[in-house]
């Protein structure tokens, strides 16, 4: 059964906020509440990007440079979104920053990932029995 993009992405945010309750339940740092807005941000970049990326398109060039402007793009609204954050909430709280780079990291690990495994559709598989 394969399951959908979106819904393994959803999965996966809700690890991430689940460790992130455990961490502020259990006081061992104190996370502040725009932390769970950069992770519904970085959730809601990851996928239309995705959607952007996977978009019908019939030259496999066309693939090539969407992925490039993508990279291009989640890394910068990634950055802009903990610059404006970190520069309208002074002093700078140290858990934010480690969880929304963490946060950041492991979506971006999750779409190469998938990238990965969708790398080579095309390929059939061989027959074990090939070279014997």
């Amino acid at each position: 059964m394969k399951v959908s993009y979106t819904l393994r992405l959803f999965i996966l945010a809700a690890a991430l906020a689940l460790v992130t309750f455990a961490v502020q339940i259990s006081k061992m740092a104190i996370i502040p509440n725009y932390n769970w807005i950069g992770l519904g941000y970085l959730v809601l970049i990851t996928w239309l990007i995705h959607s952007y990326v996977y978009a019908a398109s019939s030259n496999p060039n066309s693939l090539i440079r969407r992925l490039m402007v993508a990279s291009l793009l989640r890394m910068i609204l990634g950055i802009l979104f903990l610059a404006i954050t970190l520069f309208n909430n002074r002093p700078a709280h140290i858990p934010f920053v480690i969880f929304y780079c963490s946060y950041f990291c492991v979506l971006m690990l999750f779409e190469i990932l998938n990238m990965r495994t969708n790398l080579r559709p095309d390929l059939k598989q061989r027959p074990k029995n090939e070279n014997a």
